[in-house]
């Protein structure tokens, strides 16, 4: 059957309700919230509850996903609409984040906790201190209720973690000094292990190199993770992951930890500089620069071309051998600015070297500043 309508005056009890108790108010600060569905009002002082025993995790091992249950309770005569959650840190995520909860019944939610922490902290020298193997950790969360501005009062859940391994360097930078088709040099970077492990299984990008990890000699905790990069790495920026999977001594998987990696890996001939920057510039006016083609490994080459982005640049040899093969050039750049904005240009030289590969180096040139006219 369809609802019957409501009466005039049952329709405005509740906007009456606010108003006699906003009228209250002014002696004893109490307010009433509408409900997003205009008929029903939500008490500040109605809260849910979470009995203390869910609050505390008590002692669990360091992972990415710990689930935690939490029961919450609605003691009111009302039912409680939750729309979200609110928490004091990224590492809890709430699921259902929307539910109704009926007056006096219970609802459970899944909390999970991200208890990763493989950073060791520095002291004054900058040296990494080992943290202690078991820390506290703690997170803050309240629900949102439908019908209430005011945030009603959270929940603190709590716990102790069992580190189980610290990296104190957890990014490896490759930024300098590697240069495709010379060999890579090892990296090595330290691990302590908080617990006692069998091994630790290493995985690694193929197409990025190789890692292993090693126990050091007459060292029980102390490991070592080896990072080659392949020898036919690109030359370009480097971003990747390695993951390590630490094994207890009944070979039972634990909880893996990660080390980023990041770097740039040059390709043999090298422009010097990468990058011109002209600063203030006058229409009209000419700045000279000189570049230089390098090879890291000291092989020959020769260039092939060059390419200008722009009329307003010129370019000319300063050196070349009488073969045509090098392994190092050197350039005259004149960059004159031509336009009331600020301009970037590029110079691309296409070198080969002797085995036979093909090369691109790219100088970007940058001005700013420009004025309308040159300076008299």
């Amino acid at each position: 059957m369809p609802e019957a309508p409501q009466s005039i005056a049952s329709r405005k009890r509740p906007w009456g309700a606010l108003a006699a108790l906003l009228f209250l108010g002014t002696s004893t600060a109490a307010v009433y919230w509408l409900s997003s569905n205009g008929n029903e009002l939500v008490w500040p002082g109605q809260e849910l509850t979470v009995d203390a025993k869910y609050l505390d995790f008590g002692e669990a091992l360091e992972t990415n996903a710990f689930p935690w249950k939490l029961l919450i309770h609605n003691p009111t005569d009302k039912d409680m609409k939750v729309v979200g959650f609110y928490t004091d840190c990224s590492c809890a995520g709430v699921t259902p984040s929307s539910f109704t909860i009926p007056a006096g019944a219970d609802s459970e939610v899944l909390v999970s906790l991200d208890l990763r922490d493989y950073t060791a902290k520095k002291n004054a020298d900058g040296i990494a201190e080992i943290p202690p193997a078991l820390r506290s950790f703690a997170v803050a969360i309240s629900p949102k209720i439908d019908g209430r501005i005011d945030v009603q009062k959270g929940w603190r859940i709590k716990g102790q973690v069992q580190r189980i391994l610290t990296i104190p360097a957890s990014t490896l930078d490759l930024q300098q000094g590697y240069v495709r088709g010379l060999p890579f040099p090892k990296q090595n970077l330290r691990v302590i292990a908080h617990v006692a492990l069998s091994g630790i299984m290493v995985s690694c990008p193929k197409n990025y190199g190789q890692a292993v990890a090693r126990r050091v000699p007459g060292e029980r905790n102390e490991w070592i993770l080896e990072v080659t990069l392949a020898p036919d790495v690109p030359a370009s920026s480097l971003e990747f992951k390695i993951e390590l999977q630490p094994y207890d001594l009944e070979r039972r998987s634990l909880p893996a930890a990660q080390v980023q990696v990041i770097g740039r890996v040059h390709q043999d001939v090298n422009p010097i500089p990468e990058s011109i920057v002209l600063g203030d510039q006058s229409i009209g006016q000419t700045t000279v620069e000189t570049i230089a083609l390098r090879s890291f490994s000291g092989k020959a080459f020769r260039v092939q071309s060059i390419r200008l982005s722009s009329h307003t640049l010129k370019i000319e040899p300063l050196s070349q051998d009488r073969d045509g093969y090098v392994t190092e050039s050197l350039f005259r750049l004149a960059a004159t600015c031509s336009k009331e904005r600020d301009e970037r240009r590029f110079v691309e030289f296409v070198v080969r070297t002797q085995a036979g590969e093909e090369q691109t180096a790219t100088v970007t040139v940058d001005s700013f500043g420009v004025q309308k006219t040159a300076d008299r």
